[in-house]
């Protein structure tokens, strides 16, 4: 018998679509992403296509690392400063070059994919769910990033900033969560 696992979602029609759907599912991964691909976009066509060059290949190599360590999830303090540094950067909206975007994205995916791999192969989905999860976020990043590099100007840049402090904010809040005694 399988032990039970909540943490994985399993749609019934294979490890590549439940590693997308665990993506899409879990706000620990699908935040920082939605933060980060909307500040490429805000930085402009050339900060998108890094971030979505960089991305979800960092994440795919990473977490083909992560499948030799199979582990139940991340460190939750990790995983919390991602989501706060992530919004925190979309709430600042400082000046950073397509190089500095790519960076950003890359210390993301490769921290993000390692610990989802080593979740997919806990959980028995391997590769493929790995995989899922890494199309899942280039998915989300494309579509964000696009987004936002239409709304570059006006009261529409500003909201998208306000989305960025909010997700700083469940940061902080998860980070409460985590280091409570």
């Amino acid at each position: 018998m399988k032990p039970g696992l909540a943490h994985l979602v399993s749609t019934g029609v294979g490890p590549f679509y439940d590693g997308a759907a665990h993506f899409l599912v879990s706000f620990e991964e699908i935040l920082p992403v939605l933060a980060l691909s909307l500040f490429a976009g805000l930085k402009g066509p050339a900060g998108g296509r890094r971030l979505i060059a960089v991305l979800p290949l960092a994440w795919v190599a990473a977490g083909s690392a992560g499948l030799a360590f199979p582990s139940a999830g991340a460190p939750a303090l990790g995983t919390t400063l991602l989501l706060l540094a992530s919004g925190a950067l979309l709430a600042w909206d400082r000046a950073l070059t397509p190089l500095g975007v790519a960076a950003a994205a890359g210390a993301a995916g490769l921290w993000a994919g390692f610990w989802n791999g080593r979740a997919m192969a806990f959980a028995g989905a391997g590769f493929l769910g790995m995989l899922g999860s890494g199309v899942a976020a280039l998915l989300v990043a494309i579509l964000a990033a696009a987004l936002a590099t239409a709304f570059r100007s006006g009261w529409r840049r500003i909201a998208i900033r306000v989305a960025g402090s909010w997700i700083a904010a469940l940061g902080i809040l998860a980070l409460g969560w985590s280091l409570r005694g």
